[in-house]
């Protein structure tokens, strides 16, 4: 009776086990297939050219170039009928460190068409996937059109960038002083100018002088 009884658990233990390596193979086979990506969901307006995009990934905090936009390495494949375009982490290799401070660059082309993101430590448990924030800007030494992007999930706080005169209010006086400044007739300090580029395209303008009136519209 005990010599059956110490089969039987034998026999009960021996298929726990094969159970167990049958499911971590799985488990295993399932994280293979688990890619980390950073992607793109591109408005209808955005890019015009369809048949290529690119990626470019600067780690901020080492200096380094993770991946090259415009190298076969940094392109981006494109999802069967959508509009968004991914770079797979996995596949190119790519491991990035959650304690670094990322920039990503988005582009069609290598002169134009570009918006750089920021990643301040990154979480490979979340899905990046940059959409239009209906920021439209022109580069006026082109006349191209740059499309803000921001990270699915975020908004963009223009109040945090309008607030040109510090009265806690985002209105036309602030646009005011943005159209005096660009023609000259006053003057802003760093904590003015840091706050007045509301379109984050690098310069004070009558852009963002604009980008305020419709603000204080809404």
């Amino acid at each position: 009776m005990k010599s059956t009884i110490k089969k039987f658990i034998c026999a009960a233990l021996a298929a726990a086990t094969a159970i167990t390596i049958i499911c971590a193979g799985f488990t295993t086979a399932f994280a293979e297939t688990a890619h980390k990506y950073i992607s793109i969901e591109i408005d209808s307006e955005t890019f015009r050219d369809f048949d290529k995009m690119f990626c470019y990934i600067y780690d901020l905090t080492d200096e380094t170039e993770v991946a090259k936009w415009g190298s076969k390495k940094g392109a981006m494949t494109k999802d069967v009928d959508s509009d968004i375009w991914r770079f797979d982490l996995d596949e190119h290799e790519i491991e990035l460190n959650p304690e670094h401070k990322y920039t990503v660059v988005f582009s069609s082309d290598w002169k134009a068409q570009t918006e750089v993101l920021t990643i301040s430590s990154y979480d490979s448990a979340k899905d990046y996937t940059a959409v239009f924030s209906n920021i439209l800007t022109w580069k006026s030494f082109s006349f191209i059109p740059e499309f803000k992007y921001i990270w699915a999930g975020e908004t963009l706080n223009r109040a945090a960038y309008s607030d040109i005169n510090s009265d806690g209010k985002v209105d036309v006086i602030d646009a005011a002083v943005i159209q005096k400044y660009t023609s000259g007739r006053t003057e802003l300090n760093d904590e003015q100018l840091a706050v007045s580029d509301v379109n984050a395209d690098g310069t004070v303008d009558i852009l963002d002088a604009a980008e305020i009136q419709k603000y204080a519209a809404e």
